[in-house]
């Protein structure tokens, strides 16, 4: 398996390959720094929990995936599932 770099498109094991990330900046404790594709979102996280996204599936299959998730937890949300803090 290559070694992880800069500019990798990567997803994270550990949460289930649901975000795609392009890494930023890696630290010599073996820390990488994220940045989020399709979101608005910076994260870190530990080289081992990174795998290439190319290596579980194409990136076209892993936004699509993506966005399927999200329209699902837009449902939840409609149909009164979920309610915001302090509410019965």
């Amino acid at each position: 398996m290559g070694k992880i770099k800069v500019g990798d498109i990567v997803t994270r094991k550990s949460h289930n390959h649901d975000i795609m990330f392009k890494i930023v900046r890696l630290d010599p404790k073996g820390q990488a720094e994220l940045k989020g594709l399709h979101l608005r979102l910076k994260a870190d996280a530990p080289l081992h929990d990174l795998i290439a996204a190319g290596k579980t599936e194409s990136l076209a299959t892993a936004r699509e995936r993506m966005l399927r998730a999200r329209k699902h937890v837009s449902m939840r949300k409609s149909m009164h599932m979920w309610r915001p803090a302090g509410q019965p």
